[in-house]
């Protein structure tokens, strides 16, 4: 079973003011969490979800969408970006930390196709 949240925030994970939080930490915090719900992923699709996740990075073209060109599918063995092909460059080049993206397997979509495609094709 897999928990596809896309309009439920997740930002009431605990993080201690002034702390900082590593990526590892965080993807650490979501899989105790999938685990816990029985689920099999999480798929982050909202702006402000997308944003929390990669520590600021956005997948938003456009400021008056809730969800982003972009969503994060985190299992409990991977991490996965769907993302079309023009959006791909712009989010690797100016929104996701090198250090995040080498965590990412990358499922890159034509964009004209919609992101379930590169789902289930």
């Amino acid at each position: 079973m897999t928990i596809i949240i896309p309009t439920t925030n997740i930002w009431g994970f605990p993080e201690k003011e002034g702390e900082k939080v590593l990526f590892p930490q965080r993807v650490e915090q979501l899989k105790n969490f999938i685990t816990n719900e029985g689920a099999e992923g999480l798929l982050i699709s909202r702006c402000d979800n997308f944003s929390w996740f990669t520590f600021g990075g956005r997948n938003h073209i456009t400021l008056n969408t809730v969800e982003g060109v972009a969503s994060i599918l985190l299992t409990r063995e991977k991490i996965y970006l769907f993302v079309d092909n023009i959006e791909k460059e712009r989010l690797r080049k100016e929104e996701i930390a090198p250090e995040i993206w080498k965590e990412l397997e990358v499922i890159e979509y034509d964009w004209w196709k919609s992101e379930r495609t590169a789902i289930m094709p």
